[in-house]
Parts: structure tokens; C-alpha cells; sequence
């Protein structure tokens, strides 16, 4: 451009050139950029190489106007909603079950008060396979003037939550009795106390559960019944405690419940008559063979008598012992010692 200034500028062109080169350079400039970008590319390419982002993307992205109306969406979007998926699609129709067009509208309402939301978990029925699919979402909402737009990025989690879920099961359920085990127990109880008043006259507790005499019945009946034993022990402690409360086997024959706030401590005394009263009246049953089940209990009381897990903890495990011993001296003097009734 600077040569062909000089050219156009210091010669005199007379009456065939105006004199005025910037004007001609101007216009031969932009007839060279004219070829270039029709001839080379140059500004699509642009354009096309977001394109080729947009859809090589590994996430699922769409763009949707203030109505749910469809606007642009990727390559992967397309493959997880299907083949009605296209713009102008309503995304809202897309979700016929009433539980999801409720999340997608709780959707709307979160982005209304935050803008911006990360990791949002949502969970998609399809009843069409008889599934749950569960999403992780991050979406933002964008004002341009007095248009709105959501853009919507999520991925597929279910298998990935199914996974978490499968392993965190594996880690605190105890895989014979299907009830807590001792690791949930004592990260969920700890956690608990945190929340709770330092002074509390509630009846808040930790109750210790010991088999008596359950060695002999695996030794008399072997392993197998033994088994047996336990799971229908657990399934009495699941029937007579709330739903908050928490019922885990700590090893061997020994459970433990954690009770949160019944009324009063006489409250939580007299449900531990009624779960002396349930294994009394609930024998184990297997085939011909009916075995009494007799629990020892431990019962300690978080406020009253102490503040921390490893505390309640040791009390509780302190009074089931003497309550095993006094079982004992009981048996001793009444001169009871079958272990079943056949």
C-alpha cells in the first residue's frame, strides 16, 4: 500500500488520475481484502472453527431463549435427547413427566437469584425405559437488552452416581445384616453431636446390644444359623427404632443404636424395655429349631453423662458388660442353661 501510494501520489496524472492517492489505495485495498476473504476463508474460518468446537465438545451445551425455545444446540446434545431435538424445539415439551418440568422451572427460579449455577444436580425420569437418569448442570443466564437466554451445559452422571452410591454402600453397610456398620456409625453419631446443645436434659443416647450366649449357639448350630441369628436381630432393632435413628452391627454379635432426642430419659428406659420385650417375644425360627434370643444393654446418655463419641461410647459398652453379668448370676441361680427350646 505504501508503494502503491508513492505510484499514485508523486506522479501527474492529469486529467486521468484524480489527484488524491489514499482514496485509490483505499479502494484497491479493499478489493484485495475482498478476494482474500471469498477466495481464502478468512473470516468464516472463524466461525467454522467455533462450530467445530461447539460440537466436538464431550459435554452436552444449548442455548435456549426466556421460553425454553431452542436456539442453537451441539452435536452431543442431539445424541442425548434424541432426533426431535432441533431449533425452535420447546425444550420444557421435552420433559413430559410432571417431575421434570417441576425441576426444569426450580431450574428458571434458581438461575433467576444466581445467574450462574454450578454442578446443579438434576434428576430426568424416562419412563419409556423405566429409568433415572441424573445430570450435572452448569448454566448461566444472559441479559442482552430485553432478551434473555439460558445456556445450558450438562453431562450424564448416572453411572457415576450409581458407582459412588455402589461404593459407599460397600463402605458402610454391613454386608450380612444390610443395616450400618461400625465406620457410618461413628462418622455419622461424631457428626451429629456436633449439633447438638452442649447442655440437653433430651433423651439422647447411645445403646449398646450384645448377644448373650451366642458363641454356644455357633458352636452348637454352626456358622450358618448363626448368620441367621443375626440378620433376624437386626431386622427386630430396624422394626422398633425411628427412622432418624441410627441401628449399626459394630462386629461380631454386637450392635449399637444411637437414639437422638426422644423426650426424656425415661423415655428412651422404657423403650428399652420394649426392645427386651421384642427379642422375648420374637424367638429366631429356622426350620425345627427355636431359639431364645436374650440381648444384653448398655445405655449411656450424651449431655448428662457425657459430651463425646469415644465417652457415651465406653459407658454404654461398661453397663452392657453388667448386664451381662447380672444375666449370668440369673441364669446361675435359677439354674438355666439350655440354649434353645425344640
Amino acid at each position: 500500500m505504501l508503494i502503491l501510494t508513492i505510484i499514485l501520489g508523486y506522479p501527474n496524472y492529469g486529467r486521468f488520475l484524480p489527484p488524491h492517492p489514499y482514496l485509490l489505495s483505499g479502494i484497491v485495498f479493499s478489493v484485495f481484502l475482498s478476494i482474500s476473504v471469498l477466495r481464502f476463508q478468512l473470516l468464516p474460518s472463524v466461525s467454522r472453527r467455533y462450530k467445530e468446537l461447539f460440537n466436538l465438545s464431550p459435554v452436552s451445551i444449548i442455548i435456549t431463549n426466556d421460553q425454553w425455545e431452542v436456539l442453537e444446540f451441539n452435536d452431543n446434545a442431539a445424541i442425548e435427547l434424541g432426533s426431535q431435538i432441533k431449533e425452535g424445539f420447546i425444550l420444557i415439551d421435552y420433559f413430559r413427566v410432571t417431575e421434570n418440568k417441576q425441576q426444569l422451572l426450580r431450574l428458571s427460579e434458581q438461575l433467576e437469584k444466581e445467574v450462574t449455577i454450578r454442578d446443579y444436580l438434576i434428576k430426568i425420569m424416562n419412563p419409556a425405559k423405566d429409568e433415572t437418569l441424573y445430570f450435572s448442570l452448569d448454566a448461566s443466564i444472559v441479559r442482552m437488552e430485553e432478551d434473555v437466554f439460558y445456556y445450558l451445559i450438562w453431562r450424564n452422571v448416572t453411572d457415576e452416581l450409581e458407582s459412588k452410591q455402589l461404593v459407599q454402600r460397600l463402605a458402610y453397610h454391613d454386608a450380612l445384616t444390610n443395616i450400618s456398620n461400625r465406620a457410618y456409625f461413628v462418622t455419622e453419631v461424631k457428626e451429629r453431636l456436633k449439633s447438638l446443645p452442649v447442655q440437653s436434659t433430651n433423651g439422647t443416647a447411645v445403646v449398646l446390644i450384645d448377644l448373650n450366649r451366642f458363641k454356644v449357639i455357633n458352636d452348637t448350630y454352626g456358622h450358618a444359623v448363626g448368620d441367621q441369628v443375626l440378620k433376624h436381630t437386626a431386622s427386630i432393632l430396624m422394626k422398633i427404632t425411628r427412622e432418624s435413628d441410627i441401628v449399626a452391627r459394630f462386629g461380631g454379635d454386637e450392635f449399637v443404636i444411637f437414639l437422638e432426642e426422644y423426650p426424656t430419659v425415661q423415655a428412651v428406659d422404657d423403650w428399652v424395655d420394649v426392645l427386651r420385650e421384642e427379642f422375648a417375644t420374637n424367638p429366631f425360627v429356622g426350620n425345627t429349631l427355636v431359639l431364645e434370643i436374650e440381648p444384653s444393654i448398655g445405655v449411656a446418655f450424651y449431655s448428662i453423662e457425657a459430651s463425646q463419641f469415644d465417652e457415651l461410647f465406653q459407658l454404654a459398652d461398661v453397663r452392657m458388660y453388667e448386664d451381662k453379668e447380672k444375666s449370668r448370676r440369673t441364669r446361675r441361680a435359677l439354674q438355666i442353661d439350655p440354649v434353645d427350646k425344640q
